[in-house]
């Protein structure tokens, strides 16, 4: 199915494969018993894979975007590029071990799936790209490899005004939160660093921005945390925010939640983890915290300190415009891209001059 495009949309035509759950479940059933991750099974369909060869035809690379979608490029020859964004085998690792033992177990098992998957997918495809060092290092395991390379989150500046106002004692989260990592970051905080902050500071606000289960959002109100679902501008909605927190304990890549609070001019506070990916200064462009206590006091000290949170959001301004511009983040990789398109068609021309010259 072809889809109306908008006038300024980067792509010429979108079409969409429906996915119905029998497939899904047909997908799933059959990766069982298989090494194949069972994500790559659920999402595996039949006549999106027809659709990719044939499109393949009259298009010059091909690109897949996540690990579920990896193993249609395989239906493709010409230069193959996939945007694996996160090492999901690092961020399942690490979420097996905040579950429960089922849970746990299953995760694990994923995780062990995924890590072969993605460490075999960088020697079939031309190009693979992470979002960190992090990521990349994970999966290649320090070894230099030509066929990966490393292209970061960036953020609209223009989208993400910056706007330094805090009202006083707001706290924000902004996210999907319905993944899991989010949910454990936002129940931690809310049950287990909020108390410590309130007992200093009573009057401190806690807000969720972004799409929410009714289970979690019932759950954030009884504890007097105001949760917004799903809006159509963040900016707006976090204006006036003292504080934006990432206290993540599980996933990987980069935090995109961190570069929209620092383009807001909103002060950060962030988990080891959400700095991981970013070349962002502790002390300088944002405070980190690990354990409950150390919440609480970075916290205090940006809500006791005007001008720690006024130097902190105009550093953090400056960091996002250096280092996560977009146009800068995606100029090396759409050279990368045409470097392959262009190796292709040279290699082509050779085969069908040797061709032509080994004629009688």
């Amino acid at each position: 199915m072809s889809l109306e495009i908008p006038p300024d949309s980067p792509f010429s035509s979108v079409e969409r494969v429906f996915h119905p759950f029998s497939r899904k479940l047909s997908g799933l059933l059959k990766a069982l018993p298989s090494n194949i991750p069972l994500q790559v099974g659920f999402f595996r369909n039949s006549q999106f894979a027809r659709r990719v060869k044939e499109l393949a035809s009259s298009h010059d690379a091909v690109l897949a975007h996540l690990v579920r979608t990896a193993s249609y490029l395989e239906e493709c020859n010409l230069p193959r590029v996939l945007e694996m964004t996160d090492a999901i085998s690092l961020s399942y690792e690490r979420t097996a071990a905040h579950l429960g033992l089922l849970r746990g177990a299953l995760y694990g098992i994923e995780a062990r799936r995924l890590i072969r998957f993605e460490r075999e997918l960088i020697d079939r495809c031309d190009l693979t790209v992470l979002v960190s060092a992090v990521d990349r290092d994970f999966l290649v395991q320090g070894e230099k490899s030509n066929k990966s390379m490393v292209c970061s989150n960036g953020v609209d500046s223009d989208r993400f005004r910056f706007d330094y106002a805090p009202d006083g004692q707001t706290l924000v989260f902004i996210g999907k939160n319905f993944a899991f990592y989010n949910v454990d970051a936002i129940l931690y905080f809310a049950e287990v660093v909020l108390p410590l902050v309130r007992s200093q500071f009573p009057k401190t606000k806690f807000k969720v921005i972004g799409q929410i289960g009714n289970g979690l959002r019932r759950r954030l109100e009884k504890q007097d945390v105001a949760v917004t679902g799903a809006v159509d501008d963040i900016g707006f909605t976090a204006h006036g925010a003292t504080i934006g927190v990432c206290p993540l304990r599980v996933g990987a890549g980069v935090q995109n939640k961190i570069l929209e609070y620092m383009s807001l001019g909103i002060p950060v506070v962030t988990s080891k983890v959400g700095l991981e990916g970013l070349d962002a200064i502790p002390d300088k462009h944002l405070l980190v915290a690990e354990q409950p206590a150390e919440w609480a006091v970075q916290i205090s000290r940006l809500l006791s300190s005007p001008e720690l949170r006024s130097d902190l959001a105009h550093h953090g301004r400056s960091f996002v415009e250096e280092k996560h511009a977009w146009a800068a983040l995606v100029a090396p990789l759409s050279d990368r891209i045409f470097k392959l398109v262009e190796a292709k068609r040279r290699d082509q021309a050779d085969a069908s001059a040797n061709q032509g010259s080994s004629l009688p």
